[in-house]
């Protein structure tokens, strides 16, 4: 009896094959489903998609902007720069990014913290400067050239040493910056310097970063000047920051040390410094009481110097 031939593996497999199994398949149904509703979609957002969502809902408006409130002295509308008339889409994936570079323009701002992204528009932290200290401009800081008939001038600066609106010079008892020839001062000329411009003299902004912990207390602890013996020549020195009351030697003068951050080696940080300096005050009044002496706090206590070993300078008048 003759032997039939068994079929191989493709004739199994074309023989299970047939169309009504191809349609009927799981994948198969999966798929035309998948692209019947993808179909759907872009066809139902090409005809109606205004009817579906209203574009102005996500349309960036003045009031989807949440900033913190603008100082006095801002002089331009955060909020107006960055519509800049275009009422941008908060779908933009460009516009955290185009936000924070308009904004970081702007002289009053200093820094943009974060800015954060929703459906419901902006939520922007940043921090506006602020004044300090003023840079003193008279016979003391440019002996033998300031005219005599010439007032004494006042310049405003930030945090940064970043000069600010000469209005603000009367903010409070700003403590005043006082050193020989400040850069970029040029007398009876310097209402030429532009506001919100950095001022190229390291020996201001180390002032300032002083300053700027004294900006609420200095009429109260009775610091009137923030001094430096250096020179506008000198790139590297050594001598350290002073404090003055507004009677020069006849009240107390602190020897500051080097601005926060660049303390020398054996020198105690900023926080050690404000505590010894507010004990020392608490203990015995502001710095303006007739003590006619010198302190040093560059240890981190208040240590009187004796007096044969104060430069006679440092007890007349600034220099």
């Amino acid at each position: 009896m003759p032997r039939h031939k068994q079929p191989d593996l493709l004739d199994r497999f074309w023989a299970s094959f047939s169309l009504r199994g191809i349609l009927l398949h799981q994948a198969t149904l999966f798929l035309v489903a998948t692209v019947l509703v993808i179909s759907g979609v872009v066809f139902l957002w090409e005809n109606y998609q205004h009817t579906i969502a209203d574009p102005t809902e996500f349309q960036l408006t003045s009031d989807k902007i949440e900033l913190p409130p603008a100082p006095r002295w801002a002089d331009a509308d955060l909020r107006q720069l960055i519509l800049n008339d275009d009422q941008p889409s908060i779908l933009d994936p460009d516009l955290v990014s185009t936000a924070a570079s308009k904004i970081r323009s702007v002289g009053f701002v200093e820094n943009v913290n974060q800015i954060v992204k929703s459906k419901s528009g902006l939520k922007i932290d940043l921090q506006y400067r602020h004044p300090v200290a003023v840079i003193e401009l008279s016979q003391y800081t440019f002996p033998k050239v300031w005219n005599e008939d010439m007032p004494d001038v006042y310049l405003p600066v930030d945090r940064q040493g970043v000069l600010m609106p000469r209005e603000l010079a009367d903010e409070g008892s700003l403590p005043k910056i006082c050193m020989l020839y400040p850069a970029n001062m040029i007398p009876g000329k310097e209402h030429n310097l532009t506001t919100w411009s950095d001022i190229n003299d390291t020996r201001i902004q180390d002032a300032a970063s002083i300053a700027q912990y004294f900006v609420n207390d200095a009429a109260r602890i009775g610091i009137y000047r923030i001094v430096t013996r250096q020179l506008p020549e000198e790139a590297v020195d050594d001598l350290p920051f002073q404090l003055w009351p507004v009677n020069g030697g006849q009240g107390t003068i602190v020897i500051w040390g080097q601005p926060p951050g660049k303390e020398d080696v054996a020198e105690a940080p900023l926080e050690q410094k404000l505590v010894a300096l507010e004990n020392y005050v608490k203990q015995y009044g502001s710095l303006d009481e007739p003590r006619g002496i010198t302190i040093d706090i560059r240890t981190g206590e208040a240590i009187v110097v004796p007096a044969n070993k104060v430069a006679k300078e440092s007890r007349d008048e600034l220099f």
